[in-house]
């Protein structure tokens, strides 16, 4: 198989593409639907375009419109690339067959363990898809075997991370990134329920028990007046929708391609993408920093006060403290919170901080929490909320270009409409 492309600049990256041309077919689960004028305008529009293959069941749709002989060109050309991979995340807290979900226990409905999932055998999967050039019409049996012989050298290698950055992104955004979980169970509301209802409307924390399970909190059920089971199911398929997003963002790293959005997507990851751009302004922390202090009564070291001595040792011993990362990537989530929410835990962390300046009251809080970026050892210009590899390609390659990249996606559709 042909190895990925690694390294190259921005201008790399638009020229590539990577996304589906097929969705799966809903009555059957086993047939797929081709759109044939999105696959054309893919292949016009970049210099590369890698075809995110549904078990390569596209082969037949290519071979009734290319021929053979025109689609072994198209694939030998190295303009068209097939990505034929299982990689996804899954959730499996209450999968009661995996043992080492029996020996920690099931958990209960309203939370969650998410999981990467992938092919056990990848021979025998790549295997098993080829069988779809057998149900190519009309051609005989050796041109179905040089045909397979032409696709093997066009498919592009699973990632060698097995698709870690994905999980660690997604643990990292439902537990900080409150508005792309909530815009995501608004989606999946209206689209699976035909509900419509704001991301104000409800409350909804995501919080880790452990590394791996998480539980949440939210009144969506008294808002909905829907039961638990039925909660239970938005929010598990709103989670998995952040991870599906992320899992794009994964493919766009990994393949320094551009990635196919749907006009919710678009939205959705222009909600994360503000969410970046909001998250590395360091003045954005500060007037987060200053509704906490209001709401909760901290007191303030104001600006020319003297005699005001912190003790440098505490302050170092704290900054490096499991509480206070903590709470720096809470103070990034407040903005969701309410005044009540926000004064029981500010509350708490006050308790924690009370001995770290050499005064009665906490004044050199300030200087602690709002003292700028990357606070994080080893983060750079990454803070601790977004840390993972994933939100860390999209601040350092995607956000100053995501522009281009949404309206690109959003106006093919009107480039070639005589071709479908």
């Amino acid at each position: 198989m042909a190895s990925n492309t690694a390294g190259g600049d921005e201008k790399a990256m638009i020229d590539r593409f990577i996304g589906r041309s097929a969705v799966v077919n809903t009555r059957d689960n086993e047939g797929i639907a081709f759109d044939l004028g999105a696959f054309l305008r893919r292949l016009l529009l970049f210099d590369t375009y890698i075809l995110d293959s549904i078990r390569l069941k596209e082969i037949p749709f290519l071979v009734a419109t290319f021929g053979v002989r025109g689609l072994e060109t198209l694939l030998s050309s190295g303009c068209l690339r097939i990505y034929c991979h299982v990689l996804a995340v899954g959730q499996v807290g209450q999968t009661s067959v995996l043992k080492y979900r029996q020996s920690k226990g099931i958990l209960p409905l309203g939370s969650y363990s998410f999981a990467s999932l992938t092919q056990a055998n990848p021979a025998q999967y790549l295997h098993d898809c080829l069988k779809s050039i057998d149900r190519c019409e009309g051609i005989s049996f050796k041109e179905r075997k040089a045909l397979k012989r032409s696709i093997l050298p066009a498919l592009v290698e699973p990632p060698t991370d097995g698709g870690a950055p994905i999980l660690e992104q997604l643990k990292i955004d439902i537990v900080n990134n409150s508005e792309l979980v909530k815009a995501m169970v608004t989606s999946v509301l209206r689209k699976e329920h035909g509900v419509i209802i704001s991301p104000d409307e409800f409350t909804l924390i995501v919080e880790a028990i452990d590394d791996v399970d998480f539980q949440t909190r939210t009144n969506l059920g008294d808002r909905l007046g829907r039961d638990a089971p039925m909660v239970h199911k938005v929010l598990e398929v709103a989670l998995l929708g952040v991870g599906g997003l992320n899992q794009r963002v994964h493919q766009m790293k990994t393949y320094h391609a551009l990635t196919g959005l749907t006009e919710r997507d678009v939205s959705l990851f222009g909600n994360k993408l503000e969410f970046l751009a909001r998250t590395i302004d360091p003045t954005g922390q500060e007037r987060r920093f200053e509704r906490v202090r209001e709401v909760a009564g901290l007191p303030d070291v104001m600006a020319g006060e003297r005699n005001v001595r912190v003790d440098v040792e505490r302050l170092l011993a704290v900054r490096a403290s499991k509480e206070c990362r903590e709470f720096r990537a809470w103070l990034r989530n407040v903005d969701s919170l309410s005044d009540k929410e926000v004064q029981e835990v500010v509350n708490g962390v006050r308790n924690r901080l009370g001995t770290l300046a050499n005064l009665p009251t906490v004044r050199g809080l300030r200087f602690l929490v709002g003292s700028g970026v990357s606070m994080l050892p080893g983060a750079g210009p990454v803070l601790g909320t977004i840390a993972g590899l994933i939100d860390s390609f999209l601040v350092e390659r995607v956000l100053p270009y995501s522009g281009p990249a949404a309206f690109v996606e959003r106006m093919y559709p009107s480039i070639f409409e005589e071709g479908r």
